[in-house]
């Protein structure tokens, strides 16, 4: 994501409210990202992981306030052992259509706030997708605390298929502090939480952080490690981004 006006580019998962340019195009990529798990359910054993590999965002903007968005999951494959049993599924993920409107204020000079629809298109390999079409709105803040320092944040709501009860409402949540600690080189933390309707008590929080290098005029890199801070959540994630201002 593009950071606003503080000199740099940067990946993490928090989105920015700041769109980008008119005319103008930008392309989020996760080379690679992963999460690893091990818990127990019933006194069994069970530990799993997911990897995916080349999910893409290209944004254009159409006006100084407004862009739109095409995004591909990319390939996915996970696994899960326990019980004495192993479960692999892999394959293709879905497209999602995104648009993203800066309302309010401009992230250089102060509070700026943004809305971001996006709706999916099933189009998953039957193996990692539902086959079903799925939207939500993200509303995304983010503003400057002084020259060097930034935080942004976010909540979405999503309505999403149930097998069970036929749909249920799926929030999530973000916020990220970023640091400027020289003129191409970003650090930050963020904390992100979900919450679903089939599951009120289970609260997943993941906390992160990472560095993003400037290794050229509008191309940057990020690298971000993440750990569970509740039971729900993984273990262990980590994540190899780039960022590049066609």
């Amino acid at each position: 994501m593009l950071c606003g006006g503080w000199g740099s580019v940067a990946a993490q998962v928090v989105e920015t409210p700041t769109t980008v340019a008119k005319g103008e195009w930008l392309l989020e990529a996760d080379i690679a990202s992963g999460i690893w798990d091990r818990t127990r359910l019933e006194g069994i054993s069970i530990s799993g992981y997911e990897v995916i590999a080349a999910p893409v965002i290209l944004s254009t903007g159409v006006t100084e306030r407004w862009d739109v968005q095409v995004a591909f999951d990319g390939w996915v494959q996970a696994e899960v052992k326990g019980g004495g049993q192993t479960e692999r599924v892999s394959g293709w993920g879905d497209v999602w259509l995104r648009t993203k409107w800066n309302f309010y204020g401009d992230e250089e000079t102060g509070p700026a706030v943004a809305l971001l629809p996006y709706v999916k298109l099933p189009v998953a390999d039957s193996d990692i997708g539902n086959g079903e079409v799925e939207g939500g709105v993200a509303l995304l803040y983010g503003q400057p605390i002084d020259d060097d320092d930034w935080i942004e944040a976010f909540v979405s709501g999503d309505t999403i298929r149930s097998d069970i009860r036929g749909r249920d409402e799926l929030l999530v949540a973000g916020v990220v502090w970023g640091r400027n600690i020289s003129e191409s080189t970003t650090v930050y933390t963020e904390l992100l939480a979900e919450w679903l309707s089939a599951e009120e008590s289970a609260v997943p929080v993941v906390w992160g952080i990472g560095v993003s290098p400037v290794l050229a005029e509008g191309f940057a890199l990020d690298f971000e490690v993440l750990a569970g801070v509740t039971s729900e959540a993984p273990d262990w994630g980590a994540a190899i981004r780039l960022v590049w201002e066609l």
